[in-house]
């Protein structure tokens, strides 16, 4: 839980962790492993998704204190979720988590904006590519 409530409202984002953080392993995944594929950018049509791809090369110079703003602006305690499972001591699980969390500050300002898929149009649609080496049937639906 201290964990937890340390990266919920306590992270320090400095030019060190930054430099940490470039110099390991990047550990991110996207799916589709190609971004740039057309059944994939078909999908995207119309969506504020378009304009953002998670596989884009990092911009440098990476700048500290415009990640430790963002970090600030969204990731809010008041925007958490923690769930917890398992045969646990309701009464003490309440009790720690309230010693643990209570005392984070910060609150979202503005609400946090849902990126969403446009409808599918209900037809075939037929995308051809060179990327493919074997032929693959997808479906889809919303």
């Amino acid at each position: 839980l201290s964990y937890l409530a340390n990266i919920s409202g306590n992270l320090s984002i400095t030019s060190e962790t930054v430099n940490h953080a470039l110099s390991s392993e990047d550990m991110v995944a996207t799916w589709p492993s190609d971004t740039k594929e057309g059944w994939w950018r078909y999908r995207l049509k119309g969506s504020t998704l378009l304009g953002h791809d998670p596989a884009d090369p990092l911009k440098t110079p990476v700048d500290a204190a415009k990640i430790q703003s963002f970090y600030q602006k969204w990731y809010t305690p008041d925007a958490m979720t923690l769930i917890i499972v398992g045969n646990v001591d309701a009464r003490s699980v309440a009790e720690q988590i309230n010693k643990t969390f209570g005392e984070l500050k910060g609150k979202r300002e503005t609400p946090a904006p849902v990126p969403t898929l446009s409808p599918l149009r209900a037809e075939a649609v037929s995308i051809m590519t060179d990327a493919v080496r074997q032929d693959r049937l997808s479906i889809m639906w919303d």
